[in-house]
C-alpha cells in the first residue's frame, strides 16, 4: 500500500473539483467549511456536479468553455436543456440564463 493514500472514514463522499487553470478535476473528500486545492498549483479547486464530464488535457477551446461558465457561476449542474458545445455558444448560455444555484437562492 501506498503511504500518500487518502483514508477516508466510509460515511464520507468525495466530491468532484476543477481547477481550470490546470486543466484537470479531481475527487477529494469535501471537508467543511475548508475548500479543496489542486494537487498540482495549490490554488483553491472549484466544487462542480458530480455529472461534469472534463475534456481531454490538450484541448484548449474546451478548457477556455469550462473557465468562463465556472467564472458565470455555472457548476455543471442540470439546466434546462443541454450545458453549450463551444465557447461562442457559451458567451449566449451565460447571457440568457442563471447559474441553477443562483435561481434557487432567489426563490
Amino acid at each position: 500500500m501506498g503511504g500518500n493514500s487518502l483514508r477516508l472514514d466510509p460515511g464520507v463522499s468525495k466530491m468532484t473539483y476543477v481547477c481550470a487553470p490546470c486543466r484537470r478535476s479531481f475527487k477529494h473528500p469535501r471537508v467543511a467549511p475548508h475548500p479543496a486545492a489542486c494537487p498540482d498549483c495549490a490554488v483553491e479547486a472549484v466544487l462542480v456536479s458530480h455529472k461534469f464530464k472534463p475534456p481531454r488535457r490538450d484541448n484548449l477551446r474546451q478548457w477556455k468553455k469550462v473557465a468562463l461558465l465556472l467564472r458565470a457561476g455555472f457548476r455543471f449542474e442540470s439546466v434546462d436543456g443541454c450545458y453549450p458545445r463551444t465557447l461562442m455558444d457559451a458567451r449566449e448560455f451565460i447571457a440568457t440564463r442563471s447559474p441553477p444555484s443562483i435561481q434557487r437562492a432567489k426563490q
